[in-house]
């Protein structure tokens, strides 16, 4: 048999093998640009797996504590907002006790104290999300059972208004920091609804039996009117001594200033996680991240190589050695 053929199959097997080399480097070069990946899988980045799979674990646990965070925020400014709304209802109601008193004009003193009353126990029924904020671990009852002024007169003592239970909530922001950021209503708003609680009574004509009880000046109870009576002056005196010495803002200031530290401290536990997030996030890239523009241009260079590395195969499979004689 006649031989016409130029290469040999050692030098058509090289070549068949530099153009499939190219094949597979233009393949994993479209697959890099098109994920962004340096590999599809494990097996491209093997001495890397450990370390690499460590950081994705640290970064998928900082976002579960940002997301945390992020909840107890909303929580947090919330609390915020309702506790300094209700400081200024105790404020007003001892303003309006105050002024009664001075000027023995009681005339209004029952309805404001009904309004108050009820804003007041409005707020400690706020609710985030359909959790009712002020009720413990018992996020799904009312903490105030009763939110009318009629309803909360009726009761036989002012403590019994409070359904919360005085379980503390927490939540855990970092692997060694659990906040505990729950307010109870009856932690605070017991002091306060008693005030609201006897001078809803003694308008009613009942002398409530405190502790601490009205002097015997302060007997018979009667509706506030105007002028106020001798026994009536006395018993808003006996008010007033109690809002300074249960010190009731006292309470709620201390749940404002429990509230703001914890706010601090969440958002210092988050720039932390914000750090570390971008260092974390910066070594998995560095892993497994493709520079995009070198990954495109090693394309480029592969395609090249390729289109070269098939024209040669043609043009080997072409030759003869009838075209030399």
């Amino acid at each position: 048999m006649p031989f016409s053929r130029v290469s040999t199959l050692s030098t058509h097997t090289t070549l068949l093998s530099g153009l499939l080399n190219n094949q597979n480097d233009v393949f994993i070069r479209q697959q890099q640009v098109t994920t962004g990946l340096k590999a599809p899988d494990f097996a491209g980045i093997a001495r890397d797996v450990a370390p690499l799979t460590s950081a994705k674990a640290n970064a998928a646990s900082i976002e579960h504590y940002q997301r945390n965070i992020n909840e107890l925020d909303r929580r947090l400014k919330l609390y915020a907002t309702t506790l300094d709304q209700m400081r200024d209802i105790q404020m007003e109601l001892r303003t309006a006790v105050m002024n009664a008193r001075g000027s023995r004009d009681g005339s209004g003193l029952a309805a404001t104290v009904d309004r108050l009353y009820e804003a007041y126990a409005g707020l400690l029924n706020t609710q985030d999300n359909g959790r009712y904020i002020f009720g413990g671990t018992k996020s799904t009852t009312a903490p105030i059972s009763q939110v009318t002024a009629s309803g909360f007169q009726a009761l036989a003592t002012s403590g019994g208004v409070f359904a919360n239970d005085t379980n503390a909530l927490k939540m855990q922001v970092d692997d060694t920091l659990n906040i505990d950021f729950g307010i109870n209503a009856s932690s605070f708003a017991t002091d306060t609804m008693d005030l609201f609680h006897q001078l809803m009574n003694y308008d009613g004509g009942t002398v409530p039996a405190g502790p601490p009880a009205p002097p015997a000046a302060a007997s018979p109870a009667a509706a506030f009117g105007t002028p106020l009576a001798d026994n009536q002056i006395a018993f808003l005196d006996h008010i007033l001594t109690n809002v300074r010495s249960l010190n009731i803002f006292d309470d709620t200031d201390q749940k404002i200033t429990n509230n703001g530290l914890n706010q601090r401290r969440i958002t210092e536990t988050m720039n932390r996680h914000e750090a570390r997030l971008v260092t974390m996030r910066s070594f998995i890239g560095n892993i497994q991240d493709v520079d995009a523009a070198e990954a495109v241009s090693r394309l480029n260079l592969d395609q090249v190589s390729l289109q070269a590395s098939m024209q040669v195969m043609a043009r080997v499979g072409q030759l003869s050695l009838l075209q030399f004689i």
